[in-house]
Order: C-alpha cells, then sequence, then structure tokens
C-alpha cells in the first residue's frame, strides 16, 4: 500500500512537472527571450504583443525615419503612422487606415510641393477613388476634389488636382 502510494505521488509529480514545462513549451506568449528579439535586426522596431501572444504594436526606426504601426486583434495591420522615405517624399509625415482585411482605405498625408494636407480615399481594389485637400502645386492653395469613376477616370470637381 505504501509503495503504491509513493508510486502514484511520483506519477503526480512528473505529470504536474511535465504539464507545466509543456505549458512554456507551447504557449502562444512570447518568452522573455522571444521578446528581445523582437527588437529587428538593423530595423530598429521594437514589437509589442498582447496578453495573448498577437503582435498589436510596432514601433521605431525604419530606413532612419519613424513610423509606428497598430494591428487588430487578429493581428492584421490597422493604422500606420510614419514619415515617406522616397526623394521628394521624404520626411513628409502619413497617417494610414486599414480595413479588416489589412487593406489601406484611407490615407492622410502632405504632398506635392506645397506639402498640403491631402486625404485619400481607397477601394478594395487598392484604387485611389476620391481625393481631397490643399491645392499641392499652385501658389494658393486653392481646395480641390478629385474621384475616380469604376474606370479609373479622373474627375473634379472643384479645384486644381
Amino acid at each position: 500500500m505504501l509503495r503504491s502510494l509513493a508510486h502514484t505521488c511520483l506519477v503526480c509529480a512528473f505529470a504536474f512537472a511535465g504539464g507545466y514545462a509543456a505549458q512554456y513549451a507551447v504557449a502562444v506568449k512570447p518568452s522573455l527571450a522571444a521578446a528581445e528579439a523582437s527588437l529587428l535586426e538593423g530595423s530598429g522596431l521594437k514589437r509589442y504583443y498582447d496578453s495573448n501572444g498577437t503582435l498589436r504594436l510596432d514601433m521605431g526606426i525604419h530606413n532612419d525615419n519613424p513610423i509606428q504601426d497598430f494591428y487588430g486583434e487578429d493581428g492584421k495591420l490597422r493604422m500606420q503612422m510614419a514619415t515617406y522615405v522616397a526623394p521628394g517624399e521624404k520626411g513628409l509625415p502619413f497617417l494610414s487606415l486599414s480595413d479588416n482585411s489589412g487593406n489601406i482605405r484611407m490615407l492622410f498625408r502632405l504632398a506635392g510641393k506645397n506639402e498640403s494636407p491631402v486625404i485619400i480615399f481607397k477601394d478594395k481594389q487598392h484604387r485611389d477613388r476620391m481625393v481631397f485637400g490643399l491645392g499641392m502645386n499652385d501658389d494658393k492653395e486653392e481646395p480641390f476634389l478629385a474621384y475616380f469613376d469604376a474606370y479609373g477616370q479622373s474627375h473634379t470637381a472643384f479645384g486644381d488636382y
């Protein structure tokens, strides 16, 4: 009887230890080492995860420019704030908003030689459908509203696009 009780206690102890070890081996949450490794080499981006281990935020420096990405509960990109890296736009800020599929649907940015504020609405096929803002290249910076029909043809409601 005593021997049977000792075997039962030994089996329970190993089962408990195995379960405890397995919990950490298959856990969704990133370990401390994984969290530290999320500082991407060469990019300066730091990743942050929620309590379920889902990527929710990354931020840092990419191509020598600041960037911050916000992710939904499903891990898809929802909002991005950054500065452009392309020549002629370098350093100009933008904010993009994405839908549940991770597609950019609205873009707020500064554009043109005037670095004018512009808002761009995109359809699910990633095409610009409506653009409005202040004149990007004229001295008066008059407001404009342009829209694109289903065939991609540009139309101007007012102002110069």
